[in-house]
């Protein structure tokens, strides 16, 4: 988390994390607040896929939404995508904190 914290005021954003935002209704700003606050943390790291990734939770609307926020690291720090697991419809994650991805079946 403190990496990506160092790193934040350099970070780009992904094309598809840019459509995510604006389909899910999320700011820069709220991106910030669920990052740069100090409740947020790694939940999930890998090297699977998109190469070294950390997805972080944090909060946003002054605390009361839950973000996850999937970075890739390398050179350059990504985010590649943003939404709100309390809304996923796919339900990956454990309410009422969204931090352990739930167990398939």
């Amino acid at each position: 988390m403190d990496e990506i914290r160092r790193r934040f005021d350099v970070v780009q954003y992904q094309v598809h994390a840019v459509g995510a935002m604006q389909e899910r209704g999320f700011t820069v700003r709220d991106v910030q607040e669920a990052v740069l606050g100090p409740n947020a943390e790694v939940v999930e790291e890998s090297t699977v896929g998109y190469g070294p990734t950390s997805l972080v939770l944090g909060w946003c609307h002054e605390g009361r939404v839950p973000l996850h926020v999937l970075f890739g690291a390398g050179a350059t720090l990504w985010i590649i995508t943003v939404y709100d697991p309390s809304t996923d419809p796919k339900q990956r994650f454990e309410a009422p904190d969204f931090r352990k991805r739930r167990e398939r079946p």
